[in-house]
Order: structure tokens, then C-alpha cells, then sequence
């Protein structure tokens, strides 16, 4: 890319801006509450809500991309020629059960691949993950001309469950304390801004001005903006005309201060009958814009550590104000975080097509139906993003290769025969609008729901004790909490179950002979298929009860689809375990998918019908 050099300077001056607001005074008046941003939901529509893995902005995929359909949906059920089965050589009960779960699902014959893997343990660093695991696969895929044809990865026995943390040269750990220290003051400065507008909005501030705000007051200090934000206009507006003059003129400084000339003025030119001089002024002022935006990008992209870091933020913040500094702030330290950045093997590989994303925390899932029809969370994901492939993942591994071997076989057998038994669900009774209180009722809501429109047998257990002491029997489906890496044997599963329970750790391992985790425990005591977490994955991270198991008895996908459907984020801490061609209910379905969703959730190649596929 050429390099641009401005010959003056990019951004307009405070006493260009002045002069341009005094010129454009009626046409502001007039237009300023679309300008601003300002309705209902008191949300900026120009920028996202902080998050903490928002993609560096203006960055681009260095990977060759897969074509990409124009719905990452497809109409059919995943097929075997769909499938690569990925096994570590140096492992031969590896080998063993991918050759068999081969056989057994007719998988083509060039859909195994062989990882050289020596270590036998659960967990691999994230070098050795990129040198030994994500590059050879990317390879293979290449190589066979597989990249567009394979939606789905099984990993098997002998292959680590987890990725190690992020490490960091000594010049990382250094720009990463450098900009921690620049985020803080630029949040300081930030704080200021908020307290004027508070002023002008008459609001009381929400913390002593004596206090110096931390990195973890980000979103809270957006938010307080965005309510004074709106507060403050509408002071603006029912102030008297001798008043309205000086506050206008504070507020509007205050904004660019906040946003920048450059954020105000693209929101500007997207207004309707704007008079024609002023027109021409702001076409002058968006190709500074866009020459500042070009210069922007030149550097980004030349990568995390340049020098030209520096020199960007200045420009970031002439253009785009102390939020567009934050932004970019919080996005280059979230790349060099440690902390947080564990992940199951399963959920990284699930972004293999991905060449750099930030380690840090998770990636929201592109894939779930929710989050899909969610605009607002849509937005706060850059658009290169949403147009990157996403792949399946299950997991076909237990703590014995025996176990693994009567999965697929169950899994198999079910398929022919049929899957019958009780559903066990293991509410807490908890009350409320907080997060622990809405996954209690969808309990609840996920049994009403079978209980009026099936004939299953359902158990609901709403106390806050785990089910027992008396067995569980013919369990088919369960779903549960809370009892952390405390496996509870009371279930009698009857072959091709399906469960999980929901508490932080349930698959920290799989093999360690003393480990109580849920997953191991239940695959142990007969379960078909689970999930659960490689470590502490907070209570998000899990599919919602109901649309999980909801598209389960649909019979229209397969297991590997629900739970890409209802997995809430990848490069974090959930796997699947069970054969992803899994599909008990596909001759007996009991539910439809507009029993499960709104409508306006299910994406256009799923709506209607409840037959199976």
C-alpha cells in the first residue's frame, strides 16, 4: 500500500470546528438529535459498547479465505463427506477409533488427517498448538483442496483437550505496560468529559471526583456517558433562549473532545436536506477525513508492535476523540493480555480459517442464532469477521478408549432403534433478573415447554440440593447445577443420553483417574454425549438449556449443529464430546424450531417445516 503523506494537517482545528458550527448553527439546532445519536435506547448508533475482544479496528485476514456461502447456514444436516478426523499417530488407540468411527459413518477415505503429537498430556502450549495442530490441519485442508468442503472437525483420543496461556517477549511485556498506563490516563481524562456533560445535563455524578478510575471502569464510564450524553440535550433543549447559547456551545465541545470532529461530521453528512453550501463544506471535510482514515490504516496494518503506534493514537484521537484512543487502547492491550487466555483445543480450532484474533477472554460466536439476530450484537463485531468461516467441532474422547468406542457404537445404535427414557432437569429455584436466576428458569421454562406440547417424562427438581439421594433412572436427557467438579452417580443412563451440567471445570480433564468432573463422571456412568468446560468458563459460556436440548428434539440437526448453534463463543473454554453426526430424534421429532425461537431468531434457511430434513 503507497504510504500517504499529508501536505496539511488531516483533521480540522477546535477554531475550525467553531467557525463551522457558528455557520451551521440552525442546521445543528435542527438536526443535532440524529447527529448525536440520541433515542431511545440511549445508544450511540456511531460506536459499540466497550468490549473486551473488539477486532483491532480496520484489520484484515492474512489466511487465503475459504469462498463463503451467503449464509453461514446450510439447509442439510451435516453429512460424513463433511467431516475431518483429526488423531495424534504417536498414539495408536488414536488411530485405532478414527479408523473405526471411519468405518462406521462411511467417512472418504482422505478425510483423516494424522497430528504429530509426542507429549501425552491434556495440555499443549500455544506454540506447540500453532506448530503441531492448527498449521499441519490448515495444510492438509489447503493441500486436498478440502478448505470449502469441510464444516466440521472430530478430534479423538490421544489429542490434548487444552491450550496453554499466552506468553510474551520482553518487548510485549513492556508496550503492554506502557499502554495499560496510557489507557488509565486517557480514562482519566475521559472521566472529566463525563463529569461535564453531567453538569450540563444536571445529573449528580455517580462516583467522588477524588477517586481515579481503573481499566475495569471502561464500560461503566461509557455508559455513564451515554446517559449523560442524552441528559444533557435534553437539558439543552428546555433551556431558556439566553441560556442555550453558552450551554450548546459547552456541550458541543465537550462532544468533540469525546468523539472527535471526524465521528460528528460523518454522522452529519449522512443527514437529509442539508442546504447546499453547507453540502459543499462537509464534502471538503470528508475527503480530509478519508485521507486521514487511508493514513490510519497504512499503519495499523503494519502491525502491533511498529513504532508508528504511537503516531497512530494521536491521529486516532484527532479524528475520532478520547473514545476512539480508548478504543483502540483497549484493543491493542487486549492482543498482549495473558490472563484469561486458556482455551479448549476444540473451541480454538473452531476458528482455524482465523489468522489473528486476541487470545484474550472469547470471541463471540458468529454462529449462534441469537447473537445472529441480535443487530446491536452484531455491530459490535467488525464486519471482516462475520464473513469469516466458522467451523464445527466435536470431541470423540472419555477417560478409556473403551468408552469412546460404545459412544459412536450407541450413538449409532440409537439412530436405528430409537431414544427413549426420562428427562432429569435440576433447577436451584433461584429468583430474580440477574444471570444464575434467567439459566434457573430456563429450566423451568425447558420443562413447561415438554410438558405441553410432549408426552416425555419429565423430572424437575427445583430445589437448591442436587438430584438425589434417589437414582435417576432411564435417563435419557439432563440437564443441571450446581455442583462444582463434585460428580453426583445417581443417573442410570439409558444408551445414546445426553447431558450436561452446568459449573466451571467439568472437563478440566478427562483422564486423571481422581478427577470428579460432571463430564468424565457421566460418559462414565453411560452418557452418549456432553459438554463442558476446560476451565472457568463463566456461566455465559454455556448453550442456554432450552435451545440447546430444544433443537436436539427437533431431530433436524445433528449434535454437532446444536450445539454450533447455541454455543455462545469461541477461543474459550467449551467442548463437545460425542459423535457430531448424532441424531436420536431425526425419524421421531417432538419439537419444531418455532416452538423454541421467535421467528424473527431462526435464521431464513430453517424457517418453517418440522419435519426432519
Amino acid at each position: 500500500m503507497n504510504r500517504f503523506i499529508p501536505t496539511r494537517p488531516i483533521w480540522i482545528t477546535k477554531t475550525q470546528l467553531g467557525r463551522e458550527f457558528a455557520k451551521w448553527r440552525k442546521v445543528f439546532l435542527f438536526l443535532l438529535p440524529g447527529v448525536l445519536g440520541v433515542h431511545a435506547a440511549g445508544q450511540p448508533p456511531s460506536w459499540s459498547t466497550p468490549a473486551t475482544n473488539d477486532p483491532p479496528a480496520l484489520s484484515k485476514p492474512a489466511l487465503p479465505q475459504p469462498p463463503q456461502p451467503e449464509s453461514p447456514f446450510s439447509p442439510t444436516p451435516l453429512k460424513p463427506d463433511e467431516l475431518l478426523l483429526v488423531y495424534n499417530m504417536h498414539d495408536p488407540e488414536s488411530r485405532t477409533l478414527a479408523e473405526y468411527y471411519a468405518r462406521q459413518r462411511k467417512i472418504p477415505e482422505n478425510r483423516l488427517v494424522a497430528l504429530q503429537i509426542q507429549a501425552k498430556k491434556e495440555e499443549i502450549s500455544r506454540s506447540d498448538y500453532e506448530r503441531l495442530i492448527s498449521v499441519p490441519l490448515r495444510d492438509h485442508l489447503e493441500q486436498h483442496r478440502l478448505h470449502s468442503k469441510v464444516r466440521c472437525l472430530v478430534t479423538f483420543w490421544g489429542l490434548p483437550i487444552r491450550v496453554g496461556p499466552q506468553t510474551l517477549t520482553a518487548e510485549q511485556k513492556i508496550a503492554l505496560a506502557r499502554w495499560q498506563h496510557e489507557f488509565v490516563d486517557a480514562l482519566a481524562e475521559f472521566e472529566e468529559i463525563v463529569v461535564e456533560l453531567e453538569a450540563i445535563g444536571a445529573l449528580a455524578p455517580t462516583r467522588p471526583p477524588t477517586t481515579a478510575p481503573v481499566q475495569e471502569d471502561y464500560g461503566v464510564l461509557f455508559r455513564r456517558y451515554s446517559q449523560s450524553r442524552i441528559a444533557a440535550w435534553r437539558a439543552i433543549q428546555q433551556s431558556t433562549e439566553s441560556e442555550r447559547s453558552h450551554l450548546l456551545s459547552a456541550f458541543l465541545m465537550v462532544i468533540q473532545k469525546a468523539e472527535g470532529s471526524a465521528t460528528i461530521l460523518k454522522q452529519l453528512q449522512k443527514q437529509d436536506d442539508l442546504p447546499e453550501t453547507t453540502e459543499d463544506s462537509i464534502e471538503r471535510i470528508k475527503q480530509e477525513i478519508q485521507r486521514g482514515d487511508d493514513r490510519i490504516r497504512e499503519m495499523l496494518n503494519r502491525g502491533l508492535m511498529d513504532p508508528a503506534r504511537n503516531e497512530v493514537r494521536q491521529l486516532i484521537r484527532q479524528g475520532y476523540g478520547l473514545l476512539g484512543l480508548l478504543a483502540n487502547l483497549n484493543q491493542d492491550i487486549s492482543w498482549l493480555r495473558t490472563d484469561e487466555t486458556r482455551a479448549a483445543v476444540d473451541s480454538e480450532l473452531s476458528l482455524l480459517w482465523w489468522d489473528h484474533y486476541p487470545k484474550h477472554r472469547w470471541i463471540q460466536n458468529p454462529l449462534n442464532w441469537r447473537w445472529q439476530a441480535d443487530p446491536r450484537k452484531r455491530g459490535q463485531m467488525s464486519a471482516a469477521w462475520l464473513n469469516w468461516p466458522v467451523l464445527m467441532v466435536s470431541r470423540l474422547d472419555a477417560s478409556t478408549p473403551h468408552i469412546v468406542r460404545r459412544m459412536i457404537d450407541d450413538a449409532l445404535s440409537v439412530e436405528q432403534n430409537g431414544l427413549a427414557g426420562k428427562v432429569y432437569l435440576d433447577a436451584r429455584g433461584l429468583q430474580g433478573n440477574d444471570e444464575p436466576a434467567r439459566y434457573d428458569q430456563n429450566l423451568r421454562d425447558l420443562a413447561h415447554l415438554l410438558w405441553q406440547t410432549t408426552d416425555l417424562r419429565v423430572r424437575l427438581d427445583n430445589r437448591p440440593e442436587l438430584l438425589g439421594p434417589h437414582r435417576c433412572l432411564e435417563a435419557m436427557l439432563y440437564c443441571g447445577w450446581y455442583g462444582l467438579r463434585q460428580y453426583t452417580d445417581v443417573f442410570e443412563f439409558v444408551p445414546g443420553a445426553i447431558g450436561y451440567h452446568i459449573a466451571s471445570f467439568e472437563a478440566v480433564s478427562l483422564k486423571k483417574a481422581d478427577e470428579r468432573g460432571w463430564c468424565k463422571g457421566m460418559l462414565e456412568s453411560g452418557a452418549t454425549a456432553t459438554l463442558g468446560p476446560v476451565a472457568e468458563p463463566y456461566l455465559h459460556a454455556f448453550p442456554i438449556p432450552k435451545d440447546f436440548f430444544g433443537l436436539v428434539l427437533t431431530g433436524r440437526f445433528t449434535l454437532a449443529e446444536c450445539f454450533a448453534y447455541t454455543n455462545q463463543g469461541h477461543s474459550w473454554m467449551m467442548m463437545l464430546l460425542g459423535d457430531p453426526l448424532y441424531r436420536p430424534f431425526a425419524d421421531r421429532p417432538l419439537l419444531t424450531i418455532e416452538q423454541i425461537y421467535d421467528s424473527s431468531q431462526i435464521p431464513a434457511v430453517f424457517r418453517g417445516g418440522g419435519k426432519p430434513r
